[in-house]
């Protein structure tokens, strides 16, 4: 009865709310006191979704793969073999189109719940603030679809989703005014509520070839296994200029120094000492990490040198999380969470910096 006297209330705006997400707006910028740019929001999230393509692509193709090979449903009778059977295929054939229709019964149900249930809660903070859905969630459903093992529940995704879209942003403003990643935010949360269904495999068991994990037919979340899909994505977004080659290559050194220094230390202490960069570069989801994540330009810091210090210290930190706590298969989100706090303060000391140089020189010239 409550939902329904709330959709009487307000059926008008939520019909107008919904067009305006899905259809251009008619009006115009007309007046000279503005900026009139072809790249608004709406194609912002548009090219960031396209540059994901590669990734939903190989991730399907892998979920599908790797249940084939380890005949995760074998013997057991569930919707999707059923429907698998239905389609004229059989579980253990590791064609192309096997793997991917198999992949795609995983990754689809995880998907539409995301973008229902972030839907919801996008539409209701849009009708309590009097303001239309913004486009954000379609690139916030996706990321964190793509960060979900393909074992996890439908009902852990809702959580996940709602814990993103309301404590990571919406109690900030919403789109533009959130502190950390939203996305990380609710896989964070599903990581410490529910360890089990995001651990579901061992992310340093390295059982496989540089080749494979260049490819991404290997083990790991729904999106972070595929190392070359992640770099078409980096082409995508840098040719566009809608992320920063300052923070990619930033952390592309901070991993790699941090990783020569462990591998200096040697592999007496820890094993995981020995792991060399390549390996840190290709396993662990550090190119989905580097591209999709890192770069976020809202929870990343905006001063340009301050984007150098922001990778850099990604990079270190991800690698001390992960030879340090060989459980874990969330070091990059945790290094990632904990730069995007520390984002605002790098941003400030960049500035008074600027200041503080510019007032000595103008000293200097007295």
């Amino acid at each position: 009865m409550f939902l329904l006297k709330f959709y009487e209330q307000n059926k008008n705006y939520i019909s107008n709310t919904i067009n305006e997400l899905i259809f251009c707006r008619n009006d115009e910028t007309k007046s000279d006191t503005h900026i009139r740019d072809c790249l608004d929001l709406r194609r912002v999230m548009f090219i960031v979704e396209l540059s994901l393509v590669p990734v939903v692509i190989m991730a399907c193709y892998n979920t599908g793969y790797q249940a084939h090979i380890n005949h995760t449903l074998e013997g057991v009778e569930t919707w999707r073999s059923a429907l698998f059977d239905l389609l004229g295929f059989s579980l253990g054939q590791t064609s192309f189109w096997s793997s991917f229709i198999y992949g795609l019964l995983f990754f689809v149900p995880v998907y539409l719940t995301s973008m229902l249930v972030g839907g919801a809660w996008e539409l209701f903070f849009a009708i309590m603030r009097r303001k239309k859905i913004s486009e954000g969630l379609f690139v916030t459903g996706l990321i964190f679809s793509l960060l979900m093992p393909a074992s996890i529940s439908l009902w852990q995704v809702a959580l996940g989703i709602s814990f993103a879209i309301v404590i990571g942003k919406e109690i900030y403003g919403g789109t533009g005014r959130n502190l950390f990643n939203p996305a990380l935010v609710g896989m964070a949360f599903l990581y410490y509520a529910y360890p089990q269904a995001i651990n579901t495999f061992d992310a340093n068991n390295l059982n496989f070839t540089l080749e494979q994990a260049f490819w991404g037919t290997i083990p790991g979340q729904l999106g972070t296994t595929s190392f070359f899909a992640c770099l078409v994505g980096a082409v995508v977004l840098l040719i566009s200029g809608l992320a920063s080659w300052k923070i990619m290559f930033s952390m592309l050194i901070g991993m790699f120094f941090s990783s020569s220094v462990f591998n200096m230390i040697g592999a007496g202490i820890n094993p995981l000492f020995g792991l060399t960069p390549e390996w840190h570069l290709m396993t662990g989801g550090f190119a989905f990490a580097c591209v999709f994540l890192a770069t976020d330009p809202i929870s990343a810091t905006t001063t340009e040198m301050g984007k150098y210090y922001y990778g850099f210290f990604i990079g270190i930190l991800g690698v001390i999380f992960r030879v340090m706590n060989p459980e874990s298969t969330a070091f990059w989100m945790l290094a990632i969470l904990v730069m995007n706090a520390m984002a605002p303060l790098i941003d400030h000391l960049v500035v008074k910096s600027n200041i503080y140089r510019r007032q000595k020189r103008e000293l200097s010239n007295l």
